[in-house]
């Protein structure tokens, strides 16, 4: 497919929501996904928060009436990640707790400058990206400026 008609993301609802605590990546991890996603030349997604660093994790809840359901939903969460060691079935959180929901909730600080910078320079830089991968070292050029995203030592540098 086409560039344009690819949409690009660090991380998502399902990524992060299925994971057994709905933590998300780290954050010297997501500054550098995040900073490739923004500085391509795709349509990015950004997932609750991601714009200032959301610390907050994304569990997954429910709301279900019917009590039926609701416990299916809640064992079957509990069977799912019972064969993890790292995880008992009363270390997920239930997913029909209000507290598991208000954990979800994101902060809203401001977005952070580093990111604002590249969803501005989304709008002013030519459309041309040259790429280039060696040894986890990212670099990818769009007109004058560069971003250098090391995913070894989780770092990431805008050259101009």
């Amino acid at each position: 497919p086409r560039p344009e008609r690819l949409i690009v993301a660090a991380q998502n609802h399902d990524q992060v929501g299925n994971r057994a605590l709905g933590d998300r990546l780290t954050p010297d991890a997501h500054r550098v996904a995040l900073a490739v996603v923004l500085f391509s030349t795709c349509p990015p997604l950004l997932f609750m928060g991601e714009e200032h660093d959301e610390r907050a994790p994304f569990q997954f809840f429910t709301d279900h009436i019917d009590p039926f359901i609701a416990d299916a939903t809640r064992e079957g969460r509990k069977r799912e990640f019972e064969a993890f060691a790292a995880f008992s079935g009363e270390e997920v959180p239930d997913p029909q707790r209000v507290a598991t929901f208000d954990r979800s909730r994101i902060s809203h600080p401001a977005p952070d400058p580093f990111y604002a910078e590249l969803i501005a320079l989304r709008r002013e830089l030519p459309r041309e990206l040259e790429v280039q991968f060696a040894s986890d070292v990212l670099t990818m050029r769009r007109g004058t400026v560069t971003l250098v995203a090391d995913f070894a030592s989780k770092t990431v540098e805008l050259r101009r």
